[in-house]
């Protein structure tokens, strides 16, 4: 793995020099393609730096919530890399995985991280010590979302047999702390439910951080809502009309926005099940991030750029390249004050 040059810690100017005024002159996104870059963009100015120049395809990013200048990402390798976005290093790595690594989610919390893989398996870590603690099993094929609950009792996964699963990790980190997170074997989970109400291949699932909800979604172009505890399902969304790549819930749990390769951000009341909102896209999207007071979404675009909207409005509030060569794949935003405005 190549990490960023020495010059790549510095901002770069903006490719077109465009200044999306009505943008707040903090809201920073992280990105990742297949160009083999994670990158740091400020969204108003397009200004931008190269976090990470990696050896093949970055699949997906993640940003701690309670150390936002850290970020993890996966690839076509089957280690996780976690680096610094403030001086562009490399912090450590994730090491475990068999094939490539397809997503990774921090826990609310920032100290665990959840990583899915090719090799049909989920696997859940400590951030600090880089120490597997579990291996969840029992997906029949590869493995492309993963997620924790808000309480980080519960990790789901999405996978290619169009089944969601949902683990309970919550004695096993129990464990894990109480032994001073001393380094011992990873132990091995199975599903405490499965979620088998799509017909093909699941990319996506979220936990509601208000309610016991969970939703996912895929190439059958629904959006799933339904019961974490039960399965019982609650709402199926089907106005998509291509597959969903990403869907998540928003901070407060009363909306889902849901990106697809139809060029849409979908926004859904999660009460009633109606579309409330609808973001467009000259080109298709594949994730989506919502920020942390859920008035903007960012989303990942087939033709390279970055775009962010605000949602109640669906006004096209920044688009920037941002240097990349190929698609992008994912986006998170930062949370507010992480790093000084570009």
């Amino acid at each position: 793995m190549a990490g960023a040059d020495e010059a790549d810690a510095e901002w770069m100017p903006s490719e077109t020099q465009d200044v999306f005024d009505e943008c707040p002159e903090t809201l920073q996104v992280v990105t990742s393609s297949p160009d083999g870059t994670v990158r740091l963009v400020d969204a108003r100015t397009g200004r931008f730096k190269v976090v990470c120049r990696h050896g093949g395809r970055v699949w997906s990013v993640a940003v701690n919530p309670v150390q936002p200048d850290q970020v993890c990402f996966s690839s076509d390798q089957p280690d996780v890399s976690i680096y610094s976005l403030r001086t562009c290093t490399a912090i450590g790595k994730l090491v475990g995985h068999k094939e490539k690594v397809y997503h990774c989610a921090y826990s609310s919390c920032g100290r665990y991280i959840t990583t899915s893989s090719c090799d049909c398996t989920a696997k859940v870590w400590d951030a600090e010590s880089m120490v597997c603690l579990a291996t969840l099993e029992g997906s029949t094929s590869r493995l492309w979302g993963t997620s924790f609950s808000p309480d980080g009792s519960v990790v789901g996964t999405a996978c290619s047999d169009h089944v969601a699963r949902v683990y309970h990790i919550e004695e096993t980190i129990r464990a894990w702390e109480d032994s001073g997170k001393a380094e011992g074997a990873s132990v091995v989970l199975m599903a405490a439910l499965e979620f088998r109400q799509h017909s093909e291949t699941i990319y996506s699932v979220d936990f509601s951080p208000t309610h016991p909800y969970a939703c996912s979604a895929g190439d059958d172009r629904v959006v799933c809502v339904w019961d974490r505890n039960t399965g019982e399902s609650i709402h199926k969304l089907k106005e998509h009309s291509s597959y969903v790549i990403g869907c998540k819930f928003d901070p407060t749990g009363c909306f889902i926005a849901s990106s697809s390769y139809d060029h849409l951000v979908l926004v859904w009341d999660v009460a009633s099940g109606a579309r409330v909102h609808r973001l467009e896209a000259p080109t298709g999207l594949y994730r989506m991030s919502w920020s942390a007071d859920g008035c903007f979404v960012a989303g990942a675009c087939e033709d390279a750029h970055l775009r962010v909207w605000t949602v109640e409005s669906g006004e096209l509030l920044a688009c920037h390249g941002a240097g990349h060569t190929r698609r992008l794949w994912s986006t998170e935003i930062v949370p507010e004050g992480t790093l000084p405005p570009k």
